[in-house]
């Protein structure tokens, strides 16, 4: 995966180091991608949750809702579901 490594080990000990920072710098990556998809999946819950709270009981049966179909979404049961089946390919972890 890297290149050869260096003979002398002052040279090979900040090259392992190096390999080290690279892997971990992917990590962190990673993570942050992971970490900002799920800020954004709150942020739009919570923009869904504040529409449907506006709109009328007549406005939600017209879509096939009613407000009590609205309650796993209150409590972000949605959100925790998702990320749920996302990981473990299920509902039931």
């Amino acid at each position: 995966m890297y290149a050869s490594r260096p003979e002398h080990s002052s040279a090979a000990a900040l090259f392992q180091l190096a390999c080290w920072l690279q892997d971990a710098a992917v990590g962190l990556c990673m993570l942050a991608q992971r970490l900002d998809a799920r800020i954004g999946a709150h942020k739009q819950a919570a923009a869904d949750r504040r529409l449907f709270d506006r709109m009328s009981e007549h406005d939600l049966r017209d879509i096939g809702l009613s407000h009590g179909d609205l309650r796993p979404l209150r409590d972000d049961w949605f959100v925790h579901r998702h990320e749920i089946t996302r990981v473990t390919g299920t509902l039931f972890p």
